[in-house]
């Protein structure tokens, strides 16, 4: 009986792995990453789904601009599924990625629907299959529609911008 004790203490004791917080908006360094404020403590948070137009890319401006206007001044509940430790290595500068959710409104979700980034299908698998055809979704009513980045004739992913742009080997 007091092993069984002891064991319930220590599950009491022992610090869960933080997978959610909420936190002010602090700072919008790009279309899909913010720095929020907990306190004294900053999170640099990546919004989880998407990627908005990388810096030097068409509309990287505006899209940063629609994020803080979304974001600026607000209370923010940040999920994430991925815990703190798989960025040990260097925590300050390491972004969480998450699902930001300001009041009832899905921060990625809206910047996709607004046209200023794209679903991010090369992490499919991060997403619940609800949010995967959600997502899906607002980008092509977003593409049909020509909003935001999609006013251009043939906008160029961030992760294939970033890649064009790489030196050579």
């Amino acid at each position: 009986m007091s092993f069984y004790f002891a064991l319930m203490l220590l599950a009491v004791a022992s610090p869960a792995i933080a997978d959610s917080l909420e936190a002010m908006a602090y700072k919008v360094i790009s279309g899909d990453m913010i720095v929020v404020k907990q306190g004294k403590i900053k999170h640099t948070i990546r919004l989880a789904g998407i990627r908005a137009p990388a810096e030097g890319q068409m509309y990287h401006n505006t899209s940063l601009a629609s994020l803080q206007k979304l974001v600026n001044k607000k209370l923010l509940k940040i999920d994430w599924d991925k815990p703190e430790e798989w960025c040990k290595a260097t925590p300050n500068k390491c972004p969480k990625v998450g699902r930001v959710i300001e009041g009832a409104l899905d921060i990625s979700l809206e910047q996709v629907r607004l046209g200023w980034a794209w679903h991010d299908i090369r992490h499919l698998s991060d997403q619940t299959t609800p949010d995967r055809t959600l997502y899906a979704e607002a980008e092509e009513r977003a593409r049909a529609h020509r909003y935001g980045l999609w006013k251009q004739k043939k906008p160029i992913a961030p992760w294939k911008f970033k890649k064009s742009e790489a030196p050579p080997n």
